[in-house]
C-alpha cells in the first residue's frame, strides 16, 4: 500500500513549476523572442506556432510541386484532351492515362456550317469530315475547323438556273454548292462565290398535292397555290421542300 509523502509530493510540484517556467523563458528556434529577459505571453507563443505552421504548409506545397514536375517529366502523369467543334470518344473533354492514347474524333456541325479541316494544338492534321482517330501523347486541343456552308437543295423540288431573260433554263438539279466561284451553267458567265439565283419548282410524288413550302424546315403558307418561284442572290444554305397532302 502506497503512503502519501508530502515531501516527495512537494518536490514533484516544484519540478513541474520549474519545467513550465523553463519552457516559457527559453527561446524557441526561429521565434522572434530570443532574449531570456523578455516577458513571453500566450499570444507570442500562439504567433510562433502559427508562423511554424505557415512555414510547414509552404514546405509541403513546394514538395508537392516538385513531385508533380518530376512525375510529368518521367511521363507518369495523366493528361487532358479537349475537343472544339468535335467529340472525342463521344465527349468534349477526356482525361487520358500516360502514354499514347488513340482517340476517335467526330465533328459536330452547327446549322449552316460544314467541316473544313482538322487541327491539333493549332497545327493542321490529316483527317476527313466523317471522323478520324488521332493518337495523342500529351495535353491536346483537337479542333474541327468549320466554314460557313453555301449549299442550296430541293426535296420533291426541281432547281434550275435562269437564262439572260430570267427564265428557267438548263437541266434541273437537286443540289448546288456555291461556296466557291463558279461558271454559270446556262450563260457561261463567271459568278462570284457566295450567292446564287435560281428557279424552284415543286415536284410532288404522284397522288400528292402541294399546299405550301418548307424553307429549311420552317413552313411558309404565304401562297398555297404557288408551285414555283424565283430566288435571287441567295447568300446562305437553304433546303426547299413543298408541303404535301
Amino acid at each position: 500500500m502506497r503512503t502519501y509523502n508530502p515531501v516527495s509530493h512537494g518536490l514533484y510540484a516544484a519540478a513541474a513549476v520549474f519545467l513550465a517556467a523553463a519552457l516559457l523563458l527559453c527561446p524557441l528556434p526561429g521565434s522572434s523572442f530570443a532574449r531570456a529577459d523578455e516577458t513571453v505571453t500566450l499570444e507570442s507563443l500562439r504567433t510562433a506556432i502559427e508562423q511554424t505552421e505557415t512555414e510547414l504548409a509552404g514546405a509541403k506545397a513546394e514538395l508537392a510541386e516538385a513531385r508533380y514536375e518530376a512525375e510529368a517529366v518521367s511521363g507518369y502523369m495523366p493528361f487532358t484532351a479537349v475537343g472544339v467543334h468535335c467529340l472525342l470518344d463521344g465527349r468534349y473533354a477526356l482525361e487520358l492515362e500516360p502514354g499514347a492514347a488513340p482517340v476517335r474524333c467526330v465533328p459536330v456541325l452547327p446549322d449552316g456550317m460544314e467541316f473544313d479541316h482538322w487541327e491539333i494544338n493549332g497545327e493542321p492534321a490529316d483527317g476527313g469530315a466523317d471522323g478520324v482517330t488521332f493518337t495523342l501523347t500529351d495535353t491536346s486541343v483537337v479542333t474541327a475547323v468549320l466554314r460557313e456552308s453555301r449549299v442550296v437543295a430541293g426535296r420533291y423540288a426541281d432547281l434550275q438556273f435562269l437564262d439572260a431573260r430570267k427564265r428557267a433554263a438548263g437541266s434541273a438539279f437537286e443540289q448546288f454548292d456555291f461556296r466557291e466561284s463558279y461558271v454559270h451553267p446556262v450563260t457561261a458567265k463567271s459568278c462570284e462565290a457566295g450567292t446564287v439565283t435560281l428557279r424552284v419548282t415543286a415536284a410532288p410524288p404522284r397522288g400528292r398535292k402541294q399546299t405550301g413550302w418548307y424553307f429549311n424546315g420552317v413552313l411558309h403558307t404565304f401562297k398555297k397555290d404557288t408551285s414555283a418561284f424565283t430566288v435571287e442572290f441567295l447568300d446562305h444554305s437553304m433546303v426547299y421542300e413543298p408541303a404535301l397532302r
